[in-house]
């Protein structure tokens, strides 16, 4: 188990390939269930399984499964889990990857966003590059949990770059060229 969350203190990642094979889940947090998405650069052999916080293998997703190049998606049911984070273990011959997903059906962490059910930022919590569901021209903010602006700049791709934002947690908006608000959500970035 000591090993187990010495990689979780990895801050999410340890690559060796030039292409990294990639993890996701979103909606995160999630009420009931939550997309995983896997992205393979090479045909490999995948290991993708849900532990919880006290090192308890909550869901094995994949185990030894060889699996082509491509994009690959599964639900995960947590209907029958408790509140709390939830750790997904995801390796391949050349990746291992940690990613935190967390189960909150509280009214204030699910519903308090009217626009959180149409929206998902992903990944979250998120290391670098933060992938935004809209197209066009957009302006992100991003502001810091005390309020304070941390970032703000027009963008026409959809993800913006984080990895000169210090770990924390945030508050990301996206407004459209005539400011009407697309979205917004709570973002953890790791370091």
């Amino acid at each position: 188990m000591r090993a187990f969350f010495f990689f979780l203190c990895l801050s999410g990642a340890l690559s060796l390939a030039a292409q990294t094979d990639s993890v996701e889940a979103y909606p995160n947090p999630f009420c009931d269930s939550t997309m995983i998405r896997i992205i393979l650069h090479q045909t490999d052999t995948v290991n993708l399984t849900a532990f919880s916080m006290n090192g308890a293998v909550v869901k094995v997703i994949y185990q030894d499964t060889v699996l082509r190049p491509g994009t690959y998606l599964s639900t995960f049911d947590g209907t029958s889990l408790d509140q709390g984070i939830y750790i997904l273990r995801f390796s391949t011959g050349t990746t291992l990857k940690i990613y935190r997903i967390v189960k909150s059906c509280s009214p204030q962490s699910i519903d308090s966003d009217p626009l959180s059910n149409s929206l998902s930022f992903f990944p979250n919590p998120v290391s670098h590059i933060l992938n935004i569901p809209f197209e066009g021209k957009k302006r992100v903010t991003v502001m810091g949990a005390n309020g304070q602006l941390v970032r703000s700049e027009w963008i026409t791709e959809n993800s913006i770059d984080l990895s000169g934002i210090e770990a924390g947690v945030y508050w990301v908006r996206v407004n459209d060229e005539q400011g009407r608000v697309l979205g917004s959500e709570r973002v953890v970035k790791l370091e």
